[in-house]
């Protein structure tokens, strides 16, 4: 399930929590960082984002090494 969150400007974004790496408190609201250079700021508190973002985790998550082709399409 996508989280809605309003970024910095106050426009709807929204995030697929399972792509989150993790969060991190700025100023009044959160960076939501999703890889090396990829990042969201969004008004909600810490606490909000990761209440909102564990709400919407699936019960069960594959993760796939990247590259790994054959275990990506069932092999």
């Amino acid at each position: 399930m996508l989280v809605k969150f309003l970024d910095k400007d106050e426009k709807p974004v929204w995030v697929n929590p399972v792509h989150v790496r993790y969060l991190q408190a700025k100023g009044k609201g959160t960076m939501i960082v999703l890889g090396m250079s990829m990042y969201l700021r969004v008004t909600a508190t810490p606490d909000e984002a990761a209440q909102a973002l564990s709400e919407a985790m699936p019960d069960q998550v594959l993760l796939v090494p990247e590259g790994d082709d054959e275990v990506a399409a069932g092999s």
